[in-house]
């Protein structure tokens, strides 16, 4: 009952998100000229391809989805370790409880960014004047790609910190790390100097998430190597902590 209570509200809370925040797609978008692929890039990303600067403040608005769906899962895996850690390893192993869990994440990361890229889709293959071509589509994929990848490490990391803190310290932590990530991202298009510019750019988690799409197809190949390679890491930091961690006793039985 309680999985299905998530469900209702991850799919519901997130389709009332992407509506509120981007109603603009639904009420006064008309036909252009742009590419499919084009059009999704600005309206989420801010830019396109080879623009010299991208509107970052889209991007944020667009991250509001990837933020409510972290809030809702910053205990998927903590909770259980927490509430019912003794009850859970005694019936099973850590490594399968493990794999399900981080399976799960990858589900709903996935469901999640499709729900939250949806609209996004929609307006920019009904609005462009131009047919839809598999250069559209491999950059619709690898949007949906880097935000599920962003959106599964933000689970994650949350969840790494969530056995430490409360779910709420872990959740600002992380938050507080992206946010100073995305100011670095926003000024690195003021550097002057293209040597730092592009030094800070590949190694800042959001300028490759953000950025990436401004320099073309090498640089958004990196950037989804860069988080598919976060993810292994942080997933291997998340194992090593559970792995490590004594069984604790359940709540019911302190109480």
């Amino acid at each position: 009952m309680y999985a299905f209570k998530r469900k209702y509200k991850f799919i519901l809370g997130l389709v009332i998100i992407i509506i509120i925040s981007r109603y603009d797609l639904i009420l006064f978008s008309e036909p252009m000229d742009d590419r499919v692929g084009e059009l999704f890039l600005m309206h989420f990303f801010g830019g396109s391809y080879k623009m010299e600067k991208l509107d970052m403040s889209l991007s944020v608005v667009g991250l509001l989805g990837n933020i409510y769906i972290a809030l809702l899962f910053c205990d998927y895996l903590s909770e259980d370790i927490k509430g019912y850690g003794e009850l859970i390893f005694t019936r099973c192993s850590r490594i399968r409880w493990f794999a399900k869990k981080v399976l799960g994440t990858v589900f709903y990361s996935l469901l999640g960014t499709i729900l939250n890229l949806f609209l996004y889709i929609a307006n920019a293959v009904y609005t462009s004047n131009c047919s839809l071509d598999y250069r559209d589509i491999l950059v619709i994929f690898s949007g949906i790609s880097m935000l599920m990848l962003f959106t599964f490490n933000s689970i994650i990391l949350i969840n790494y910190f969530s056995l430490d803190y409360e779910n709420s310290i872990g959740f600002i932590l992380f938050y507080s790390g992206v946010i100073v990530s995305t100011i670095l991202a926003m000024n690195v298009q003021n550097y002057n100097n293209e040597m730092w510019k592009r030094i800070v750019s590949f190694i800042n988690p959001m300028s490759n998430f953000l950025i990436s799409w401004n320099y073309g197809d090498f640089r958004v190949c990196y950037a989804l190597a860069y988080f598919l390679a976060f993810s292994v890491i942080s997933t291997a930091l998340l194992w090593i902590k559970v792995r490590n961690m004594d069984v604790l006793v359940p709540k019911h039985d302190r109480e």
